[in-house]
């Protein structure tokens, strides 16, 4: 059995994801007292997750996404699936 994978906060994917997360904010208008009042946290929460010392969930994107009308997909667009995988096209 192997060591547990530690999930990095700092891997250049979530750094951008962070980046966007930061910038749908900064583009609806919104500080991130704002913000967190409509997602019903803390405004040090929300600081948490914008400086990555905390990571997002796939809940809590989903919670970002409809505050801030963006879709799930825009602030995650910039990963790439490991192994070359295509995106799936429907």
């Amino acid at each position: 059995m192997g060591v547990p994978r530690r999930l990095s906060l700092h891997t250049a994917e979530y750094v951008a994801f962070r980046r966007r997360l930061a910038e749908a904010r900064h583009e609806a208008g919104l500080t991130q007292r704002d913000l967190a009042k409509l997602l019903r946290k803390s405004q040090a929460w929300l600081y948490k997750c914008e400086a990555g010392e905390r990571r997002v969930d796939a809940v809590e994107l989903a919670k970002f996404a409809k505050a801030l009308k963006r879709p799930i997909d825009w602030f995650v667009s910039h990963v790439k699936l490991p192994g070359g995988v295509p995106e799936k096209s429907e």
